[in-house]
């Protein structure tokens, strides 16, 4: 631990309320159960003892352990890979706090950190093993760092570092498993055994919705322009309801149009019929005239059929499905574009997006549980009905496979729309495979077993 009396005095003159942080965050780091918890004191309350925007710790044995604001850290994120392999670059030579920035990066890592992180940054090494730094603590922010923050942070980090192998190693552990004592031989093998014979399901956890079965799609009748919506969203509507309707001034000027030459074109053929009894020449004009006639009154059947369809209605009773309506007012539409989703909320299903890294081998109707962010202590039960084979890109970047389950009938029925975590049951393993899963995927993807 920091003893404060190798503290400068220059330093115990700064504040009296820093020391006293500092002092409090020394106990915490010293009380925290386990490496998660110490992570998210060092990650998120250091911000007590200096301002910071950005903090990411990083161990040479995990990668990026922890970001500042974040509770799960998705390995396969862009964000995550960079700062991984850039906090892997950093650790290699440092041995004492480094300032960081743009302008002290490569290429590469300079237009990145432009594009990530604020412009100032600061890392910091501990957990020194080996006659190396194995952690490493980066901070960001967008006023530069002085002396006096790097010697706080440098004391805080030293007191993180003992609470790192203390909560790793535990005293107590150490001497249990240093102990010679042959009770506790059965144990371990009885711990072995269980381990490579004992076979539990494996499970993937992926983020889920709740989505309509075969929702009713209200297109556009025709091409033209949105006029107004008369739905909001999670309204219930019934047949004959108003949906949404089309502008109708040109179909209208173009109605006008048809109806003034459709009267032309009578009054054309009335007069030529009535010449027709003194000339023959008006005679043989009389059936093209007919046809110009029959021609006109087509086209203004046409147009008033048309100007028929532009108020859209509903065919069939559900909520309506749309995010924002007046974003559709005053937008073009493509004749059978659609626009407004109808859906039965009784007829529901699950939709969830399982991680590339997550495909496991699926059972036929594989049970699902799926805990909404409205309701987490009450999941619902489902079973697998597919998973696509293709996977697509999502807003984060990464890639998923998109798979649907089955609600049970004894369940409450949720609002669709609702999100939450999907927990996907796969076929049973070994225990040992199910807790080495991943670190065997790792190190096969690096090696290339």
């Amino acid at each position: 631990m920091v003893n404060l009396l190798e503290i400068p005095m220059n330093t115990l003159e700064i504040k009296k309320s820093t020391l006293q942080t500092l002092l409090r965050l020394q106990e915490r780091a010293r009380n925290a159960a386990n490496t998660e918890e110490l992570s998210f004191i060092i990650t998120n309350e250091t911000k007590n003892l200096i301002e910071f925007r950005q903090s990411i710790l990083w161990t040479s044995r995990k990668g990026i352990h922890a970001l500042s604001g974040v509770s799960i850290v998705r390995k396969d994120a862009p964000f995550v890979q960079w700062i991984n392999q850039l906090s892997n670059k950093i650790a290699r030579n440092i041995e004492a706090p480094l300032l960081i920035s743009a302008n002290s990066l490569s290429e590469n890592d300079s237009a990145d950190w432009n594009e990530w992180l604020p412009p100032n940054g600061i890392a910091l090494p501990f957990l020194f093993y080996k006659d190396r730094y194995n952690g490493l603590l980066l901070l960001t922010r967008e006023s530069p760092w002085n002396d006096q923050d790097i010697k706080i942070l440098s004391h805080a980090v030293d007191a993180y570092s003992h609470a790192w192998a203390l909560a790793e190693h535990p005293r107590s552990s150490i001497d249990v498993l240093g102990s010679k004592q042959i009770f506790l031989w059965p144990a371990v093998l009885t711990i072995i055994f269980l381990v490579f014979n004992v076979r539990v399901p494996l499970t993937v956890l992926a983020p889920a919705e709740i989505v309509p079965i075969k929702p009713l799609v209200v297109r556009a009748p025709l091409s033209g322009i949105v006029e107004n919506v008369f739905v909001q969203p999670n309204q219930f509507v019934k047949p004959g309801d108003v949906i949404f309707s089309l502008d109708k001034s040109e179909l209208h000027h173009r109605l006008q149009v048809a109806k003034k030459t459709l009267e032309t074109s009578k009054t054309r053929h009335i007069q030529a019929s009535q010449q027709a009894l003194y000339d023959q020449k008006k005679r043989e004009q009389l059936p093209i005239l007919l046809g110009r006639v029959k021609e006109k009154e087509a086209e203004v059947l046409f147009l008033e059929e048309r100007l028929s369809r532009i108020i859209v209605t509903a065919k069939e009773s559900g909520v309506a499905i749309i995010n924002n309506p007046n974003e559709w007012t005053g937008r073009p539409v493509a004749l059978g574009e659609r626009v407004v989703l109808i859906a039965d909320p009784n007829k529901i299903e699950v939709e969830a997006w399982i991680s590339i890294s997550d495909v496991i081998q699926f059972p036929n109707n594989s049970e699902v549980r799926v805990f909404l962010n409205s309701t987490p202590l009450k999941p619902l039960n489902a079973k697998l009905r597919e998973l696509a084979f293709e996977a697509i890109q999502q807003p984060d970047g990464t890639l998923a496979h998109r798979a649907r389950a089955v609600l049970d009938s004894n369940n409450y029925t949720p609002r669709i729309g609702q999100r939450g975590t999907a927990r996907v049951h796969g076929e049973r393993v070994p225990l040992f495979f199910w807790m080495f899963r991943r670190p065997l995927a790792t190190i096969r993807a690096k090696f290339g077993l």
